[in-house]
């Protein structure tokens, strides 16, 4: 009896034992109580795949942060720009809202679409963002057509991306594979990479802090099955980096460009609603992409010339690729019933060997060189400093393009961008101070020349928003920017403007010169501008003086003689 009664004993110590240690396991992994995760950009070893549809950030809503963590916040926000303490409690598979148009929601895609690869390139990423990504790619592609996921590491230094990343994705009900590049190269030579590896007749690029919504893949599969020359984009829609909230992008938007050769978004203009017959959810075509998320066929792909191996870490490479298509017989397009949703971040959380400018500059120089002929001016004209960077050897791309017997960047402005701030029929470039008003006339003054085409009755309207000024008979001057003077008059200044010479009225805007507000209703006069003077008047607050004494043709006489 006494052995049966110790038996009994110990085999109740050992059971309230078990029952103390799971405890202690499952109230400790828990991941928001592991204080060794302060982050450092180390994420919990058991991350939240699923929580009630309630759960923080479900159906793309905000998480709030309660008000004795925002410090914490804080601090980890500046880890990767982004609301990293958010991120960690949103599930990785966490439910989104279906904002696709109503007409999307009904189509029905053709049998045998491509296959594809989707290449992520991730450099020190958080955890939660990049699982994520891999996640929804996963939960929202149809099987049959997700070949598998390749993750390009660009020399990250942060231990969970490492083993532990490897470790993980062998556990998904997809093919995943992690590739490592052997140093920081960047996102075009890391895609490239990933891009050589992948096997998917179609290759996806996709950022590394995105999430694809229902529907994502079909119809961009779709448009490379109808024609292998397609390259398509998703609508990108916007997931807050202050909350993780999910907001629709528009489908009313499309890519273009501006003089720095910087990508911005523009309004879908009327001549491509009309081409669509007011149906929007046909494809749009777009002047250039944004460059983080597209499809595009293998075979294609190389066909073009892939991406140029000679630029560096970020930067260009989409207005290239995008030009390259178009100029070499492809077709661009978002695709409005596609969409992905990608983490917008105000300032990146990486630094660039050489420096961000540097790589910007050498990278839209190679560019230039290669793909935009005589208009290249106008890029080195606002930003005189690009000359003056090596862009290397550009042989190879100029070979690829007299090869694929690519069209002009002239056919292109004409075609593809006639909305391009960049004129394609223009008289002269150069420095210019304008003072226009709403009544009066209007006056060129030009370095070196004496001209005395004066203007009457023409109005200037000056579109603060989109920082443009148009004269009247549709003379508009290109990349303008617009401030409003003093006494109703309205000025600008420009450090270069171009004006499109585009009929017997226009202004002919010579380098530098000045437009002089008169307060007559009709002048005509011609001045010769001194080289001393025109110099002061590349100066702003001289144009505010200018307009100040010049109310008179007297008062104006003295002050170019004086």
């Amino acid at each position: 009896m006494r052995k049966f009664a110790y038996c009994k004993v110990v085999l109740a110590t050992s059971l309230v034992w078990v029952m103390l240690d799971m405890f202690i396991l499952l109230y400790f992994s828990e991941c928001s109580k592991c204080d060794d995760k302060k982050e450092r950009g180390l994420p919990g070893r058991d991350t939240v795949v699923q929580r009630p549809h309630d759960g923080p950030g479900e159906m793309g809503k905000p998480v709030v942060i309660a008000k004795d963590q925002q410090e914490r916040m804080k601090e980890m926000f500046k880890i990767n720009q982004f609301n990293l303490m958010a991120s960690e409690m949103i599930a990785l598979n966490r439910s989104l809202p279906d904002v696709r148009l109503e007409g999307c929601k009904t189509k029905v895609y053709p049998d045998g679409l491509p296959r594809t690869s989707v290449v992520i390139v991730f450099h020190n990423e958080a955890w939660t963002t990049l699982l994520r990504t891999v996640q929804s790619v996963i939960d929202r592609s149809p099987r049959p057509l997700l070949e598998e996921i390749v993750l390009v590491d660009d020399a990250s230094e942060r231990d969970f991306l490492k083993r532990q990343l490897e470790q993980y994705v062998r556990k998904l009900e997809v093919p995943v594979r992690v590739v490592r590049m052997e140093q920081r190269s960047g996102l075009i030579r890391a895609r490239l990479k990933g891009a050589s590896i992948s096997t998917g007749q179609v290759i996806t690029f996709l950022d590394a802090h995105c999430e694809c919504t229902t529907g994502w893949l079909e119809p961009l599969l779709a448009r490379i099955k109808l024609d292998k020359r397609t390259v398509v984009c998703p609508i990108i829609d916007v997931i807050s980096d202050d909350t993780f909230e999910y907001m629709a992008g528009s489908d009313m938007t499309y890519g273009g460009f501006n003089w720095k050769l910087n990508f911005r978004w523009y309004p879908v203009p009327q001549r491509e609603m009309d081409r669509r017959k007011g149906d929007r959810t046909l494809p749009v075509r777009t002047p250039t992409m944004a460059g983080g998320l597209f499809s595009i066929d293998r075979d294609y792909f190389q066909e073009i010339g892939t991406y140029d191996a000679g630029m560096d870490i970020w930067g260009g490479e989409n207005l290239e690729i995008s030009f390259r298509i178009w100029q070499c017989g492809g077709t661009l397009e978002i695709v409005t019933c596609s969409h992905v949703g990608h983490v917008f971040r105000k300032a990146t959380p990486y630094t660039f060997p050489g420096g961000t400018g540097q790589i910007i500059n050498k990278n839209n120089r190679r560019l230039a060189e290669v793909w935009m002929d005589e208009f290249k001016n106008f890029f080195y004209i606002i930003s005189p400093g690009v000359t003056k960077v090596d862009y290397g050897d550009i042989s190879s791309r100029t070979s690829l393009r007299q090869r694929l017997q690519c069209k002009p960047f002239s056919w292109y402005l004409e075609n593809v961008y006639p909305d391009s701030q960049i004129p394609r029929h223009y008289y002269s470039l150069g420095e210019v101070c304008i003072a226009l008003s709403l009544t009066h006339t209007l006056m060129l003054i030009a370095k070196g020349k004496s001209l005395h085409s004066v203007i009457n009755t023409f109005l200037c309207v000056c579109v603060l928003k989109k920082r443009r000024c148009e004269l009247a008979r549709d003379a508009p001057f290109r990349g303008v920017d617009c401030v409003t003077g003093i006494d109703g008059v309205y000025f600008f200044h420009s450090s270069h403007c171009v004006q499109e010479m585009r009929d017997i009225y226009s202004l002919l805007v010579c380098s530098p010169s000045v437009i002089v507000l008169f307060p007559v209703p009709s002048l005509t006069l011609s001045f010769h501008l001194s080289l001393a003077f025109s110099d002061v008047l590349m100066n702003k607050t001289c144009v505010s003086s200018l307009i100040s004494e010049t109310r008179s043709e007297r008062s104006l006489s003295a002050l170019l003689t004086g």
